[in-house]
């Protein structure tokens, strides 16, 4: 456990000063930037396990397969993203953008909603699958909430 803990730290550790060096020096587009990073802490990673300072199967991967996907994602990742999301808009701008973001987000997801319910009763009806259109409905309002972490972008 401890060396997960570890591994995690160093990852983190790189992500920090990957970080200041694109803010202070090289000025690469956020999302372009964490790409890029991310391909160079992988790579980075490797490297050290092929000269044995660690093991991915002790450390990163053996953690993983006791881990559930869905737990992670839900219980750790999307907790993060919707705190750095949200630390980073200003409340005043929000405030005065009320209407127009409730109005955008209540119309994109009932359109959304209704292409995605369209298409899967589309799809059951070539396929000949005896499914009612609400319950494709259902599933179309089911994925089709807007991504919350994206809005964010435009709110800053």
């Amino acid at each position: 456990m401890e060396s997960i803990l570890m591994s995690f730290v160093i990852i983190i550790g790189i992500i920090i000063v990957a970080s200041i060096v694109n803010e202070k020096k090289l000025h690469i587009e956020h999302d372009i930037a964490i790409i890029s990073f991310s391909f160079l802490i992988s790579l980075i990673v490797l490297i050290l396990e092929k000269f044995n300072i660690f093991s991915l199967d002790e450390t990163i991967l053996g953690a993983m397969k006791n881990t559930s996907l869905d737990n992670f994602l839900l219980e750790c990742t999307l907790g993060f993203m919707l705190f750095a999301g949200a630390s980073k808009i200003h409340l005043n701008k929000f405030m005065k953008n009320i209407i127009p973001i409730t109005s955008l987000a209540v119309i994109g997801t009932v359109i959304s909603s209704l292409l995605y319910g369209s298409l899967f009763y589309l799809v059951t009806q070539i396929f000949n699958i005896n499914i009612s259109i609400w319950v494709c409905m259902l599933l179309g309002a089911l994925i089709s909430p807007t991504d919350p972490i994206a809005a964010t972008r435009y709110i800053k």
